[in-house]
């Protein structure tokens, strides 16, 4: 309910929720979330393992990564 009935007709086609966002995503994302890449590549960066599995810390990385990705 939080989108307009019009930009709704051109995203009622797709099956899941991964293909709207995705869609959206390339429609109204402009490039301009500069200091949230930074940040994203600055907390990548500077992640530490200190003593957590190998396997939670892999987690996180991917996330962040997948976030940059985005």
């Amino acid at each position: 309910m939080s989108m307009s009935p019009e930009i709704m007709r051109r995203y009622l086609c797709l099956s899941t929720t991964r293909e709207i966002w995705s869609a959206l995503s390339k429609a109204f994302y402009d490039g301009s979330d500069e200091l949230l890449v930074f940040s994203l590549h600055q907390k990548a960066f500077t992640a530490k393992q200190n003593g957590r599995s190998l396997s939670f810390y892999y987690g996180e990385l991917t996330e962040i990564f997948q976030e940059l990705n985005h």
